[in-house]
């Protein structure tokens, strides 16, 4: 791969109540003062409480035993017959959705959501959404950085906006950077230019290791033709991605080049 190196009241009615004798008399000539009177066809009426805000937040998901069954391998067999992408193993594992199987040469994987959390068929995305996730190389790659990407750790990435197994935009780690990309017609043994392609990036220091948590998050605003990149909750970079991001079904993915890589606390927000 060609890469460029870069150094955010509840109003309480309160009722007063006084001790002592009143007398019928007293109670028809006079009002206490303050209390309003009775009125049964104007009675008081408690008020509405006030919603309590949210942030957007329609799925927030660990991994203690479920939540794979939300997620499916998108890419037909017709293209994994070139050998560019794998059919992986993925294992819910301490605490975990895990990638266990080794790489046999450099290719992709992808774990498409296809939960109902967005409301809409199949996990389709919506106009304006943001994905995040924790993400780790859990254990070693068993191949060198000529033979896989990133290596030690690999790839940890996810793609917010997931058309096909050759077009989407992958935010990803190696040990050394943080990139966003958009793939365009690209497919894994291919030479991806950075020039062209990288869309933002900067330098990770000190180095990813084995076993580093991080959390990634993208935000997709297809009408404002916006993203905005998230690293460990903070907001790094808003970037104009007009003629990228396409009013069509497009969706959240998952993924691994052969790594061994784990998710945990996989969340979407969805923005109105």
């Amino acid at each position: 791969m060609k890469r460029r190196i870069s150094g955010f009241s509840r109003t309480a009615l309160a009722l007063v109540f006084f001790s002592g004798f009143l007398s019928l008399s007293s109670l028809a000539g006079c009002q206490t003062p303050g209390v309003p009177p009775k009125n049964p066809k104007n009675p008081l009426i408690a008020p509405t409480p006030t919603p309590k805000p949210t942030d957007g937040t329609v799925l927030d998901l660990g991994f203690e035993g479920s939540g794979q069954e939300q997620f499916v391998d998108p890419v037909p067999p017709a293209a994994k017959a070139s050998g560019k992408f794998f059919t992986a193993n993925w294992k819910l594992d301490g605490g975990e959705l895990r990638q266990t199987l080794p790489p046999t040469q450099p290719s992709l994987t992808f774990l498409q959501y296809v939960g109902n959390a967005f409301g809409t068929p199949s996990g389709q995305a919506p106009g304006h959404y943001r994905v995040e996730a924790d993400v780790r190389a859990y254990q070693e790659a068993t191949v060198s950085p000529d033979e896989m990407v990133g290596s030690p750790t690999g790839m940890l990435g996810i793609i917010p906006y997931y058309l096909d197994s050759t077009h989407y935009l992958l935010m990803v780690a190696t040990p050394n950077e943080l990139a966003l990309w958009n793939v365009d017609g690209l497919a894994p043994q291919e030479t991806w230019d950075a020039e062209k392609y990288q869309l933002w990036h900067q330098a990770i220091s000190p180095s990813l290791k084995v076993g580093d948590p991080l959390r990634l998050g993208v935000e997709v605003d297809i009408k404002a033709q916006r993203i905005k990149v998230f690293f460990n909750g903070e907001m790094k970079e808003v970037l104009d991605a007009k003629g990228i991001l396409k009013d069509q079904d497009h969706y959240v993915s998952l993924v691994s080049n052969g790594n061994f890589v784990g998710y945990d606390n996989f969340k979407l927000k969805k923005f109105e």
